[in-house]
Parts: structure tokens; sequence; C-alpha cells
């Protein structure tokens, strides 16, 4: 009882203290000069990103973003990655930004202004982008003026807003980096940049369908690039990873825009998935993965890593057999990375990342394709002043060395060519399904007349560009058939069609068709032929070159031209 008493005693104690003192500081203003401090126009980041209070804030809009002008928050040094929560700490993070005050509660970005006063071209989403023009263009701190720095602390932030069929899809803060190679310092190309969604400025990712509807994982990073290099080959970049895609190389999401920046047009562009950590090893549970690049700077890690993996394998002197080999790398993704440069004809090839999974206790070195608008562009022919159609550009002759190369990758290639059998049958056979079933005429003539498309929607229909990929993938296929030929001492190729009847469905190699199928084959490389499970009549016999053939299904080695027909049970 007298320790309750005492308890009571001392609050009551406490809270008359408490009204003395509140009258003392409200006679000599003290409150309302702290009530003055407390209602300043902005407060540093560090206040509201972290904590409940911080996070109320921001989801009301009752705050915005500005940049920091040091005068009040002088900066405490930035990071290069993202902090999504801390614990208790004495001193909050001051960076380039800060948040004013926004009693509205609603947002009005000026990207979006920007957006809704243009004319939205058919078919062509509109990427606005608002940004200060110091940042930009400052000497000291613009990055533009500055485009050779790199990292965070060349980041600025930016506005942007995505506009798809008039629809607004989604507006937020980004930081925004300048994005590009060596040709943006000496060469007046259009700028590339890259966007990064963080969840200080706003939206962690861009909302789940936007953009890429369907993508697998959240995008986090984007690379946004404007058409103008190569000049007149305005979307090599995304054709080649169309077909890069098809035939099942890993390649990140692409999307045509029509970029504005200030509200001024920077023409026809994309944005791209970035190929970085940040954004690409969201597919992955853990961190513990290397990711090999090869442009720009290299972590220690990972270049142990590709040095024990890959460099020792290639230039292992003994047993580069197709099974050793693929103990460490994934030749299937290898051999497709390898054949999208030569299909493409891809001169500034050795590019992308080697991504290698150190937890999976079966891993194996893996690629990704980046970068690849020198595709179906003839620098060499234009250099050297070499007659030839577009689509006679170099092959084989880009991968197959027969000396050394700087490149491992086309190292690696030729020596499994020339040193095992098993890998050089392995690769004949993939490149002939490839071109047979993947690169078909349909999708290729399907993704020219598309781009063909745009450019017409857009107002610069480019007709001698477009006329030369329809060229090129037209005649694509029959070069390197002979290419291979050549380059490998193969026999053949021979032509091969297969009639189908109407209604029925026929399976070559494995691939379903309903109408009648043209392929070519050599004579080491096998074709399969069978009527599809499920038809209600069966074979009676198959006609090859005129000839019966009483199996129900086909399995040959062309040494000619050849015909099949088959005739079903009454």
């Amino acid at each position: 009882m007298r320790s309750i008493r005492r308890q009571n005693i001392f609050i009551g104690f406490s809270i008359l203290l408490l009204l003395v003192v509140s009258l003392v500081l409200t006679r000599f203003n003290i409150l309302s000069d702290l009530k003055s401090a407390l209602q300043v126009r902005s407060v540093s980041t560090g206040v509201l990103n972290y904590g409940p209070m911080g996070k109320i804030f921001k989801k009301l809009n009752l705050v915005k973003l500005e940049e920091n002008d040091y005068q009040r928050f002088k900066a405490s040094g930035n990071v290069d990655n993202d902090i999504e929560a801390v614990t208790f700490q004495k001193k909050r993070h001051v960076d380039d930004n800060v948040y004013l005050a926004n009693p509205s509660g609603k947002l009005e970005y000026r990207s979006t202004a920007t957006a809704q006063s243009l004319h939205q071209k058919p078919g062509w989403p509109i990427l606005s982008i608002v940004i200060n023009e110091r940042s930009l263009h400052d000497p000291d701190t613009g990055i533009l003026t500055n485009r050779v720095q790199s990292g965070r602390k060349w980041e600025r932030l930016a506005e942007v807003s995505y506009v798809e069929d008039g629809e607004v899809l989604f507006e937020t803060y980004v930081g925004l980096r300048v994005h590009g190679g060596e040709r943006l310092i000496t060469e007046k190309f259009a700028h590339g940049y890259k966007l990064y969604f963080r969840n200080m400025y706003g939206l962690p990712a861009v909302p789940d369908g936007m953009i890429f509807p369907g993508h697998e994982v959240p995008l986090r990073t984007l690379v946004v690039q404007t058409t103008s290099w190569p000049p007149q080959y305005p979307f090599n970049n995304p054709l080649a990873y169309d077909i890069a895609r098809q035939i099942d190389c890993k390649v990140p999401a692409t999307r045509l825009v029509e970029i504005y920046v200030n509200g001024r047009s920077h023409g026809m562009g994309f944005v791209v998935e970035h190929l970085s950590r940040r954004q690409w090893g969201q597919r992955y549970d853990h961190d513990d993965y290397n990711f090999y690049k090869f442009r720009g700077d290299i972590a220690l890690e990972d270049d142990v890593m590709y040095t024990k993996n890959f460099w020792r394998t290639v230039t292992e002197r003994e047993n580069l057999t197709f099974d050793n080999v693929s103990g460490k790398i994934d030749l299937d993704n290898f051999s497709r990375h390898v054949f999208s440069w030569v299909f493409c004809g891809t001169t500034d090839y050795c590019q992308g990342v080697a991504v290698y999974d150190k937890t999976d206790s079966n891993a194996r070195i893996f690629w990704i394709n980046w970068d690849m608008d020198h595709s179906f562009f003839d620098g060499e022919a234009k250099k050297f002043k070499i007659e030839r159609e577009h689509w006679q550009q170099e092959a084989f002759k880009l991968i197959y060395k027969e000396r050394n190369h700087y490149c491992g990758r086309t190292k690696l290639f030729s020596r499994l060519m020339n040193e095992s059998e098993e890998y050089k049958k392995y690769f004949i056979d993939l490149a002939t399904e490839l071109m047979n079933h993947r690169l078909t005429n349909g999708f290729l003539s399907s993704r020219v007349k598309y781009y063909k498309k745009m450019l017409a929607e857009y107002g610069q229909p480019h007709v001698p560009y477009v006329t030369m990929l329809e060229k090129f993938i037209a005649n694509r296929s029959n070069f390197i058939f002979d290419d291979m030929a050549n380059y490998f001492e193969l026999t053949g190729p021979f032509h091969c069609r297969v009639n189908v009847l109407e209604g029925q469905t026929v399976l070559v190699d494995g691939y379903a068709y309903t109408e009648e199928y043209v392929g070519q084959y050599f004579k080491s490389t096998a074709m399969h032929v069978e009527l599809a499970t499920g038809s209600k009549k069966q074979i009676l016999y198959w006609e090859v070159n005129g000839k019966k053939v009483l199996d129900k299904s086909l399995h040959l080695e062309l040494n000619e031209n050849t015909s099949i027909v088959y005739v079903l049970e009454r």
C-alpha cells in the first residue's frame, strides 16, 4: 500500500511540475519557438524513411521529395545500396533529397502533366521524365556534363510517368543516372538513362503488369535507350533480342516507347530490364551467386569464379570433352547464346553477364544476352568496301577462330568444334533445329512486320532499313546452312518437304505442323516424322521420294532433296 501511495504522489508531483514548466515556457515565448522549429517546410529524408510515422506520411502523400540544397541539412555521405529498414541510430542518413511538406495530400507530377499535353502516337507508349536542368548540365554536379562518372553519387532525383493509350499507368519519383558507352562522350547521340525505383522515392518497383505484362520479377531498375545508334538502324537491339528470346537465350524484357525528357522528345526508344545484380538477382532467393559482367568493374570474387570455372576449362590442354566441359558450363545455354550472334551477325558480341549459383551443387555457368545493337549492321562491308548483301555478312567467321581470340566464348566454341566430335554433332543438330523450327519464316516476318508498323505509326518509315530486314530474314537461314557446310565440312544441306493433309497434325522433330513443312538437313542430322497422337485415322504408309515406307513413323538421314507424303487408312 505504501509503495502505491508513493507512486501516486510521484505522478501527481510530476504533472504539477510539468504544468509549472509549461507556464514558464509560455511566458517567455519558448514554446512558440519550439513550435515554429517543428513547422519547418522540409525535413531530412532520414527522419521519414524509416519507421511507422514516415510510412504514414508518405502513404498519405503528406510529403513529397525535393532536391536537398544543403543549406539546412548537410550531407552525411551516400551509400550505394538500398536501406529498407534500420535500427535506432544516433545520426540519421542525409542524402541528396529532402521531404517537403505537402498538406493537400495530392501529388502532382510534372512528368504526368507533360505527358498529358503531348500527342500520343498510335501504339507508342510515352515515357516522360522530368528533372531539374542543373542536375543534367551543372558543370560540377550535372550527370550529363560528368557522364564518365558512375555510382550512387551520380544519381539524381527525377519524376517519371508512363502513359499507354492515353492512360497514366504509373507515376513516381525515381533516381536517374546516365547509361551508355564511350560514344556518348565523343559523339552527339541521344543519351540513355537508368531509372532506379526505390522505397525512398515512392515506388520500390514498377507496378505489376505495367510495361512488361506477365514479367516474372519486379522491375526495380530500367534502362532507357534511344534508337539513334547505329544511325538509320533503329530497331537492331529489340529485334535481335526477339530472335535470341525465340531460341531460348536468356534475354532481358524490352518494350518500345517514345522518350521525353523535360518535355523534349528524344525520339523513338525502348526500355529494357537492367542487366545488374539489383534487377536480375531477384530471380534468386539468396545473394550467394556470382555475376560476372564483361563491361565495367568486376568484383574480385566474380573474377575468381570465372577464372576457376571458365578459363581453366577453356585453356585445358587435354580432356576438352563434352562431358568435362558440361560439368562446369551450361552448354545448351552457351550454344544458343553464341548462335544468336551468328544468326543476327552481331559483331560487337562479347558482352553480357555470366552467372553462377554457388548454392547449387550442380551449378554451371550460363550467360545472359545484352547490347546486340551491332546486329544486321554490316560494319565490315562498310569499312572495307565489300560488295555484298546484308544477309551475307559474316556468320560463323564471327565466332569460329583458328587462332586465339580475345573473347573466351569464341575460343571455347572453336576448341569444342575442333576437338569434340560429340559437341560438334550436338551443335549442328541444335542449329538445324533452331533454324527449321524456331526461326521460321512466319516468326521472323511477323517481327519485321511489327517493327515496320511501329515505324509507320511514328511517322518515320525508314523504308531502306525495313527493306534490308525483309531481305535479311528471307535469306539468312539459307546462308547459314551453306556457311555451316563450308566451315564444318558437312554433306548437304538437303531440302525436305512434308505434305500435311487437311485437318491433320504431323510432328516433325517433335514440332507440330498443320500445313506443309519445309526444312533443311545435313546428312549427319536425322529428322523424325510421325502423325500426332489423337488422330482418328492411322498411317497406311509413307511415300519418301515416291518409295513406300510401311513404318508408323519415319527416322531419316537425308542424302538428297526429299519429298514426303503419307496415306491414311480409309
